[in-house]
């Protein structure tokens, strides 16, 4: 992973600003015909080939990792590194941010719910910092789906796991078109 490598030689401050830099100069270069291959292509090839889809979007990870950090306070351990699931939620947070950001095109947003949208077998709570992104995406036309494995039989459960945002609709006495696109 380009942050895992990243984070070989740099702080964690420094790996995110230096791969949302990389990341910004090789949206920009995909632009140009006749643009050389990027630095991002060199350290990461695999993350720029089509294999896995393309990058659409650059990614504010200097601001979603002070988000992050806010909460998970993952810049203050000296002797911990940030672990993989950690850099997941810190590119998770900033793909959410950019996607409500201006100009953003989206349709449909799915997630997974248990280590993304929320901790292992945990709730969205309402305090969680990407509800009000995700109510900004919702005010913008975007449908937002959950996508997991948990496989429960009815609804209740679901309910219970987005019940932040669920509140945040209802406090935000949200009309029946915004909440249908949940």
């Amino acid at each position: 992973s380009l942050m895992l490598d990243l984070l070989d030689r740099l702080s964690l401050t420094e790996a995110c600003a230096v791969a949302e830099d990389l990341i910004a100069e090789h949206l920009e270069a995909a632009q140009r015909e006749d643009a050389p291959p990027t630095e991002l292509r060199t350290l990461a090839p695999r993350l720029v080939s089509n294999e896995f889809g393309r990058l659409w979007q650059p990614l504010h990870l200097r601001e979603a990792l002070i988000d992050y950090d806010n909460e998970a306070h993952v810049t203050c351990r000296q002797y911990v590194p940030a672990t993989f699931r950690e850099l997941r939620n810190i590119c998770n947070l900033a793909q959410v941010r950019g996607a409500a950001g201006p100009g953003a095109a989206l349709q449909l947003l799915t997630f997974d719910g248990d280590q993304t949208l929320y901790p292992d077998r945990a709730t969205l709570g309402s305090d969680a910092p990407l509800v009000p992104l995700l109510l900004e995406l919702l005010t913008r036309g975007v449908a937002l789906a959950l996508v997991t494995a948990v496989g429960f039989d009815e609804a209740a459960p679901y309910e219970a796991r987005l019940s932040g945002l669920l509140a945040a609709l209802t406090a935000a006495s949200a009309p029946e078109a915004l909440c249908s696109r949940v």
